[in-house]
């Protein structure tokens, strides 16, 4: 049985750690797990802290700066050998065979430490799409592979997302995409929509910039003005790195008077009871990974609008594209009723192609 170690930024309710935790499911009998998460236990989420509990054998917080800069490059073996003491700590001088870890281009060298420490195979494992900084990162990642203790071992890029696997990567052969899966079941029966002229729309996510809350309730607002009585359900938090978008929201809601149509969640809500009760999924995002939001709202046969940051190959029936810079088209599509159709989605499917692979990569 091969012994793997996940390395994790942090234990919240985030995608890359549903991610890590379908890798710890889908190979319970064929690989025995430990986890190293970077941040301290005080941050950790309880409720998903015991779902790895369940599934794993020890799970160690180290206090890690997850995040490392290029000034790290000049104290190398230093930080190294730092490293290295601190796995040993904890983990005992622990045979492993592979190091998975979450994002190589915001956590890879802190990843390579690691793997270089304990001896063990690396592969990064990555949600989705790269920006133009990562991008630049690759030079990085060449000058480490070429050094001798990188080439001694085996590196491995798993990716969720073939626009990452195409925009860096010549090779293929050190790359292998695979698809993500949903983690709520299949909604058996037809969905049932509200009746004509009347619309509830959702959102998920944190309440940050990048999320775009602003343009769903604008987009609300729009509707309303219109004659159609719309609604809103944002399911999140309050972002800790730009907690004032928040306040934004709310003067939005009070200045156009929409108190009555915004109801607010928090991220430990029934996302099935949340997809349910809602006609259509809006993410407006200026950026996101995978998007395993959509998969799950598919799965619900929930139909979903989105900004063109959600990657093309999980834009299965149901999904519809459309620009933010015209709201107007989003507006035109709810008003049209188009999405209110029987969604037929597989996410069963995509979990047996994510378990079949990751068999064929780590066996």
């Amino acid at each position: 049985m091969k012994h793997i170690l996940i390395v994790l930024e942090d234990m919240s309710l985030s995608g890359s750690t549903l991610t890590m935790l379908h890798v710890v499911k889908a190979m319970q009998g064929i690989a025995a797990f430990d986890v190293l998460v970077c941040t301290s236990q005080k941050s950790a989420n309880q409720e998903r802290l015991n779902e790895y509990l369940n599934l794993c054998s020890k799970i160690e917080f180290g206090n890690l700066p997850h995040s490392m800069s290029a000034k790290f490059k000049t104290f190398y073996s230093f930080y190294l050998n730092k490293i290295k003491q601190l796995v040993k700590k904890m983990f005992n001088s622990t045979k492993y065979d592979y190091v998975i870890g979450h994002n190589y281009f915001t956590n890879g060298r802190l990843f390579e430490y690691i793997s270089l420490a304990l001896k063990a195979r690396p592969i990064f494992y990555s949600l989705g799409r790269v920006s133009s900084v990562s991008k630049q990162k690759i030079v990085r990642k060449k000058e480490l592979e070429s050094r001798e203790l990188i080439s001694k071992y085996c590196w491995k890029f798993l990716s969720i997302s073939s626009n990452t696997l195409d925009e860096l990567f010549e090779s293929k052969d050190k790359v292998v995409f695979i698809h993500d899966y949903p983690s709520i079941g299949c909604k058996t029966e037809d969905k049932i929509f509200s009746p004509k002229g009347e619309i509830v729309v959702g959102q998920i996510g944190y309440f940050d910039n990048n999320k775009n809350q602003l343009y769903s309730l604008r987009l609300v607002d729009l509707l309303r003005k219109s004659g159609i009585s719309s609604k809103i359900k944002f399911l999140g938090f309050k972002s800790t790195i730009i907690p004032e978008y928040f306040n934004d929201i709310e003067k939005f809601i009070k200045n156009n008077q929409l108190d009555n149509c915004v109801s607010l969640y928090q991220s430990d809500f029934n996302i099935i009871t949340f997809f349910d009760s809602i006609d259509v999924l809006l993410l407006p995002s200026f950026s996101e990974g995978y998007g395993l939001t959509v998969l799950e709202s598919l799965c619900r046969k929930t139909p979903v609008i989105c900004s063109s940051a959600i990657p093309n190959e999980i834009c299965f029936d149901g999904v519809y594209k459309r620009s933010l810079s015209n709201i107007d088209e989003w507006a035109d599509l709810l008003k049209s009723e188009q999405y209110k159709k029987n969604i037929v989605f597989s996410g069963e499917k995509l979990e047996l192609e994510f378990v079949d692979k990751l068999k064929e990569i780590l066996c």
